[in-house]
């Protein structure tokens, strides 16, 4: 009975052998291992080019059936390697069966054909590795990847602004096969130069959350003019691949720390959040897609919230399910008889005439019954199933195509293997004949509603017979249906096409509520840590910290650049962009020895806002908030925190201030004790609804997520020990912090562009204030020089009016030299109440005391300020003293400053 369920099985693995070799392995080139989309050239493009997101698509089959011969083969104790052993050496033992031999074949060629498709859009893609290395920078449309290759040779068969190049899912959805079928046990990557270029990939989707690209159906905005938007699918799909590559060795079991690719968790973090947030919406233009169910299922599974994905599979049978499939997205002209097709883009106002008419595509009937699978939902499956049934186009109704070649060449192998084994004199058992497949059930890519029947189309949608186009099959529909079929009738199963679990994710359990942050208090010195402890604050210096080594984010951050950087590909590594909370939450180890980061947030060099301490504190609430809402990484994120003594020393000397100005201290007081007191009540356990432990850095490392670096020593760039020792232990000093460097982008000539007429002649600016105290390069004024006075001739040349005479101050002797603004101060203070004094008027009701240091002003006359210190408002009569952007105003008629 078991013998005879195998032997079925066999034959039914046969039977999709012969259909996957007539419909998908005879179209694939021998030279470059590309695979068409289709045979067919029409006015909507050549099908015949080799587009990446339909070769990933549809070598899939290929893969799949590859799987289900494998089970066989190790239900039976003989893979393909055990095979060969027995053939060649082992030549006591009873020779292989014929189905046998055929399995073993089926199973080695289906995986060769998949190893030789995925390399050659490897090799297509990166014969423009200049464009990744430019893409990563600039995310600019001219800079990115080709969509679509000549299939014979891997070339580029339009030019970068002939088509919506950039698809960042296409790029996304080849890395997640790749990482799919490397953990399946596939070898597909072979050098540490593919290696690189796979890391640069990583660096080229992780910004998917905020590039705007032309998306799954190549047009952007739903208007078809021309402009890339920001779309879900392509977010999605980035989403799933950064989170299936992570971590995996693309050498698989013999591979090294060289060959493991790393995705920072900030990059993938903010591409998750964003998904999250915009579906069930497609994009900008497109209420909701069909191209979302390969993100909410098979093959992204990139949304981990159940409800979302079910919102948003209940939108899209709604408004996009139909009969004959579904709409790609509502008001889609594509291939309809309204469609004028001598026109690239659409009026905005022509959208309206394709409502009710779109074309229907099967394509998304594969995808709903590949769901239902996955999910274990029979009545789905068995929904989709039925209604896909009377779609299908039998092969037997086209002229063109054909199964015979296929078959007699496959039964001729049968054939020669049955003469080369009748020669031999050991006993061998025959094999049940597979039957002949005339006939195969084919996927168009869409079906379209007749010209005559628009309007009735129109007024009562779903009541016209629709027909299909010329294009059939659809590859990679045809592919998604092959597999289906194979799990249906389990010959395969959901975890063989997903190794890497991805299809548990939207059942894993929320772990927020139970992440705890580990907070570390370091502080900068010995004296300071005796003061916070006189608090009962527990903190260590960094000496204390031994053998871990604490340093900056931006060292880390320096580590990462020889990530994926190859001389040979023209390769930089990873640009210089900061380092996320996420990233500084783990504990990093290379060659044995830990490393500590500190946040880049708390880096005052980078931001000054950080140095408001009430800010402060709102940024840590936020960033401990994140960590624990992001969390998803073995063990506890550790965040370790530099306390200097500017956080808690005294507001402004020894000395007590008086005054109106007294309140801008007393806040600065107010924000350190408010730091103080946030940092005593992490002792709590809890911060911001967030589970918090204080310890020691020692403490803390058992329970801490621990990455590696040690990448870092293959690097060609860094072969000596001590050089990577120097870049990862940075400096931890509080006022020498390294400033971030952003990577360098090429100059589109903006400011040349902004600077010309509209003749495309250059302008010159308009002309700064002429005066005594500026000139438009003061190393040309002769007697330039900053003065504390106005000369007569400058005073005419102001037209102000005569001179004031104002009171000398002098100084006494051995007396400390006044600065500018003390000086001006006595100087107000010095003159009597009834004195008049002139003044300027750069706008209505605001006077200014034309003393001290010049000001550019706007209009024609010059404005003099003063600047930093505030004044003592007694020394002149009791007014207060503004202070606006440096400026100080003084109002002099009744005496006052």
């Amino acid at each position: 009975m078991l013998d005879q369920r195998r032997r079925n099985i066999r034959v039914a693995l046969d039977r999709r052998f012969h259909e996957v070799s007539t419909i998908i392995l005879s179209r694939q080139n021998p030279a470059t291992g590309l695979i068409p989309a289709s045979v067919a050239v029409t006015t909507h493009g050549d099908y015949t080019h080799a587009w990446t997101r339909d070769n990933v698509y549809s070598i899939l089959a290929v893969w799949g059936l590859a799987l289900a011969y494998r089970r066989i083969d190790d239900d039976e104790g003989r893979t393909c390697k055990c095979w060969l052993d027995r053939v060649f050496f082992l030549t006591d033992l009873q020779t292989p069966t014929r189905t046998t031999l055929l399995s073993v074949r089926s199973t080695d060629e289906l995986e060769n054909a998949t190893i030789k498709c995925m390399r050659g859009l490897l090799f297509a893609m990166m014969r423009q590795a200049h464009k990744v290395e430019l893409f990563k920078n600039t995310q600019a449309l001219e800079h990115s990847l080709h969509a679509k290759y000549n299939t014979a040779n891997g070339d580029v068969v339009v030019g970068d602004r002939e088509w919506g190049h950039l698809q960042i899912d296409a790029t996304s959805i080849f890395l997640l096969a790749l990482a799919q079928m490397t953990a399946s046990g596939l070898l597909i990557i072979y050098t540490k130069d593919e290696v690189d270029f796979i890391q640069n990939l990583v660096f080229y989707i992780e910004r998917a959350y905020r590039t705007p690209d032309y998306g799954i159906w190549e047009r952007g905005n739903k208007l078809n003019h021309g402009q890339p938007e920001l779309n879900s699918s392509s977010i999605g799909m980035a989403v799933a691949a950064l989170q299936a590559i992570n971590g995996l060795n693309l050498f698989g079991a013999r591979g090294g720390p060289s060959s493991v690719i790393h995705v920072l968790p900030d990059e993938l973090t903010r591409n998750y959040t964003t998904l999250h947030s915009a579906l069930p919406r497609e994009s900008y233009s497109k209420e909701i897609d069909a191209a979302l169910l390969s993100v909410i299922s098979f093959p992204g599974f990139a949304v981990s919230d159940p409800k979302l994905i079910a919102k948003t599979r209940s939108e899209m049978v709604k408004k996009l399910g139909g009969k004959y499939g579904f709409k790609r997205f509502l008001r889609d002209g594509h291939q309809t008889v309204l469609e004028d097709t001598s026109r690239l883009h659409y009026d905005s106002h022509e959208l309206k005439i394709f409502e009710h008419i779109e074309c229907e595509w099967p394509l998304f009937f594969t995808y709903m019954i590949l769901d239902g699978l996955f999910r274990d939902d029979p009545n789905q499956v068995e929904e989709y199933s039925q209604l896909l049934e009377p779609l299908l186009v039998d092969s037997g109704t086209l002229s063109r195509f054909s199964v015979a070649e296929d078959y007699d060449h496959t039964q001729k192998l049968h054939k020669d293997n049955n003469r080369r084994r009748s020669s031999s004199r050991r006993r061998s058992i025959a094999a049940p004949s597979s039957p002949r497949p005339n006939r195969i059930a084919l996927v168009p890519e869409l079906y379209i509603v007749p010209r005559d029947y628009t309007n009735q189309e129109k007024a009562d949608p779903g009541s016209v017979q629709r027909y299909p186009n010329e294009n059939i099959p659809l590859v990679w529909a045809q592919s998604l249906y092959i597999l289906g079929s194979l799990i249906k009738e389990d010959l395969l199963s959901p975890a063989e096409l997903d190794p890497l679990g991805r299809r548990f994710l939207p059942n894993r359990p929320k772990q927020a509520s139970e992440v705890v942050v580990q907070m570390v208090l370091l502080a900068e010195s010995a004296q300071l840590r005796d003061q916070l402890a006189a608090y009962g604050l527990e903190t260590q210096t960094v000496d204390m910290c031994a053998p871990i080594t604490v340093s900056t984010a931006s060292a880390l951050r320096d580590a990462y650049l020889s990530l994926g950087k190859n001389a040979k590909l023209g390769l930089s590594g990873r640009p210089k962009r900061p380092m996320g909370t996420l990233s500084t939450s783990k504990i990093y180890r290379c060659q044995g020895q830990l490393y500590a980061f500190l946040p880049h947030f708390t880096n005052k060099e980078e931001f000054y806002l950080v140095s408001d301490y009430n800010y402060l504190i709102s940024i840590f609430e936020q960033e401990l908030t994140f960590v624990k809402n992001h969390w998803w990484y073995t063990g506890r994120p550790t965040m370790v925190v530099m306390l200097t003594k500017e956080m808690f020393g005294e507001a402004r000397g020894s000395k007590e201030i008086t005054g109106p100005s007294r309140w801008r201290f007393n806040n600065g007081s107010n924000s350190k004790r408010n730091l103080l007191n946030f940092l005593m009540s992490l002792r709590t356990g809890t911060c911001a609804g967030v589970k918090v432990r204080v310890g020691k850095l020692a403490d803390m490392i058992g329970l801490a997520s621990i990455e590696s670096l040690d990448f870092l020593i293959s690097t060609k760039n860094m072969d000596e020990a001590e050089e990577w020792r120097q870049t990862l232990k940075g400096d931890v000093g509080p006022h020498d912090h390294e400033r971030l460097h952003y990577s360098q982008r090429p100059q589109r000539g903006r400011s040349a562009r902004r600077k010309s007429s509209a003749d495309g002649s250059h302008r010159k600016s308009r002309s700064p204030l002429k005066s005594p105290y500026y000139t438009e390069d003061p190393t040309k004024y002769e007697q330039f020089k900053l003065r504390d006075h106005v000369d007569d001739d400058d005073m005419a040349a102001l037209d102000l009016g005569p001179p004031v005479a104002t009171p000398a101050v002098g100084a006494a002797a051995g007396a400390v030299p006044l600065s500018p603004v003390d000086a001006a101060a006595a100087a107000a203070a010095a003159i009597p109440p009834a004195t008049p004094l002139r003044f300027i008027e750069s706008r209505p009701g605001t006077p200014t005391l034309r003393t001290a240091s010049p000001r550019r002003g706007s209009s024609s006359k010059m404005r003099a300020t003063l600047t930093e210190t505030s004044m003592n408002p007694d020394a002149v009569g009791g007014g207060a003293a503004l202070s606006r952007r440096n400026s100080y105003v003084f109002d002099v008629n009744d005496g006052s400053s």
